[in-house]
């Protein structure tokens, strides 16, 4: 490692290694933290730049790795520095939101993957421009993954969407519009769905955009409203 690095660049080299670490592994921030022993705050912290680890906890992490600290960030210390990144404040100035969400957590859209109630997490947020969304708050909203095919084409297994939790009461129920929502209370299964009346006030018609799967007929005491679902992104083949 050069010897006239500063403090600073060092953090920096150690933050542009740990995000290789996860992407190479295609990793949760929740499960790098289990793999590198540390709370998962930390992972968080350290990748937004909100803390600057001490060499104790680089040597720790690298080891927990294993890898050595000297060899692994002298490499990174030869790679330019991208952009130091945006604090708070400075994005809020720059029209962008911090979105909640957690990689952990999937919605289920057919072939299994249901989460329970307790749908608030937050790994790491997903940052969007807040222009695209309309006049929303960050508060209101939250990510969420995909898992299953049966809103498939118009949202892909393993894509991910924002809903604004705003939109959470059947009065106001927007037909045909896409819902994150629970059925089967004693379950607390949730999922992508397409809502429409089938009788209105008391029965909802839940349905997917794959045609394989027949909607499903629920009274609306058996249904909660978690949020409509406002901005999708997927990969493209």
């Amino acid at each position: 490692m050069p010897e006239l690095a500063t403090r600073q660049e060092i953090a920096e080299a150690f933050r542009l290694w740990l995000g290789d670490y996860i992407r190479e592994r295609g990793l949760t921030q929740l499960k790098a933290a289990l793999n590198l022993d540390v709370v998962p705050g930390t992972i968080n912290h350290i990748l937004t730049g909100r803390r600057r680890p001490s060499l104790e906890l680089m040597e720790k992490m690298l080891g927990r790795a294993g890898l050595g600290y000297r060899e692994t960030l002298a490499r990174y210390l030869k790679t330019p520095a991208g952009p130091a990144p945006l604090d708070d404040q400075a994005m809020v100035e720059q029209g962008f939101l911090k979105v909640p969400f957690s990689d952990d957590l999937r919605l289920a859209a057919g072939g299994g993957g249901a989460v329970p109630f307790t749908y608030e997490a937050a790994d790491s947020p997903v940052v969007v421009h807040g222009p695209s969304l309309g006049r929303r708050n960050a508060h209101q909203l939250q990510a969420f993954r995909l898992g299953g095919d049966s809103m498939e084409p118009l949202l892909a297994s393993g894509g991910i969407v924002i809903a604004d939790l705003s939109h959470n009461d059947l009065n106001h129920l927007r037909e045909g519009s896409v819902y994150v929502l629970c059925w089967d209370l004693y379950d607390g299964e949730c999922a992508a769905k397409y809502l429409r009346w089938a009788e209105k006030g008391r029965w909802l018609s839940i349905e997917s955009e794959n045609k394989r799967y027949a909607p499903v007929v629920k009274a609306v005491e058996e249904v909660r409203l978690i949020g409509k679902i406002i901005w999708a992104w997927r990969e493209l083949s």
